[in-house]
């Protein structure tokens, strides 16, 4: 009997012979005893990491878990978004495919699969990972969540400071429109620079990169540059108790 071979054959684990006698059978066998014998072949391949042949059996079993494996292993990103597509909103291996773009840098399609799994939380912090932060503010305006945006920046920026990364805190400052905060590093970086009687050239760059800064920022708040009295405009805009004020107001002098 035809059925009794196929059970042996499952049992001792034999799911190549498993598959031709189901073939051969008249019946063909169940769904499920094709999908399981499909998938126990998938297994087999990707333990020996011969993922090409995994995949095959995968996708004949509708393993779709261990597909997202397959691709990721094949470096098959556009199978993985596809993936990612046809699956409904909220499924639960949405985000683990959203961190796989993640990983490899992908950072639109990392946040569209995972506004799609409904982490968008997941989705703005994404976008800080990746450096991204026109996406990320976009992402939180929509979704009431600009106090978080500020929350990363400073938490990622004091990660590059404790790296003595100087330069590139000033980069994520001004790509995240906090120009003020941008400049007041680079004059502190100036300063410094001074004390260590750096030549010349070297300082007044700075201060210069410093000053644009400080303009990037009065060019984003609409203010223009006339002056009243001894005192920018900038400054006028400016709350009194603001520790960058002193700054405004001297926006040139180390340039």
């Amino acid at each position: 009997r035809r059925d009794l071979a196929i059970a042996l054959r499952e049992r001792l684990g034999d799911w190549f012979r498993v598959v031709e006698l189901l073939k051969a059978s008249s019946t063909a066998g169940s769904t499920a005893q094709c999908e399981a014998a499909w998938d126990n072949i998938g297994e087999y391949f990707a333990e020996r990491s011969q993922w090409e042949s995994a995949r095959e059996y995968f996708e004949k079993a509708g393993n779709t878990e261990r597909l997202i494996q397959c691709y990721q292993q094949l470096e098959d990103y556009e199978a993985l978004e596809s993936t990612a597509a046809n699956l409904p909103e909220k499924h639960p291996l949405l985000p683990r495919i959203a961190e796989i773009f993640v990983t490899m840098g992908m950072c639109p399609e990392a946040v569209s699969t995972y506004v799609k799994s409904g982490s968008v939380q997941l989705a703005v912090e994404a976008s800080v990972t990746l450096n991204q932060w026109d996406q990320a503010v976009v992402l939180a305006e929509q979704h009431n969540s600009l106090a978080d945006i500020g929350r990363l920046l400073d938490k990622y920026a004091s990660t590059l400071l404790a790296q003595g990364t100087s330069l590139e805190v000033v980069q994520l400052y001004r790509k995240a429109g906090r120009f003020l905060d941008a400049a007041k590093l680079m004059y502190q970086m100036a300063e410094e620079e001074a004390q260590k009687r750096s030549k010349p050239l070297r300082l007044k760059k700075l201060f210069v990169l410093a000053a644009l800064l400080v303009e990037e920022y009065n060019t984003q708040r609409q203010i223009t540059h006339s002056s009243v009295g001894n005192k920018s405009t900038a400054v006028l805009f400016a709350d009194p108790a603001d520790a960058h004020v002193k700054m405004l107001d001297s926006t040139w002098r180390g340039a």
